[in-house]
């Protein structure tokens, strides 16, 4: 399960994306950027893909 503070989660979340968003653009991967805009579950799957997302244990 995921999780985080209430307070912070607009900021982690902008950050996330951010993070995510260069990545993909260093990678030259264009059409994924244009799909993870649009597509949760898929931006959700790039998340784990580059281990961006914080388990809880």
């Amino acid at each position: 399960m995921y999780t985080i503070l209430f307070d912070e989660a607009e900021e982690r979340g902008e950050k996330l994306v951010i993070t995510l968003m260069q990545k993909l653009y260093s990678l030259g991967r264009n059409e994924d950027v244009q799909k993870a805009v649009f597509d949760e579950k898929y931006r959700n799957k790039l998340y784990e893909e580059f281990e961006l997302l914080e388990k809880n244990k």
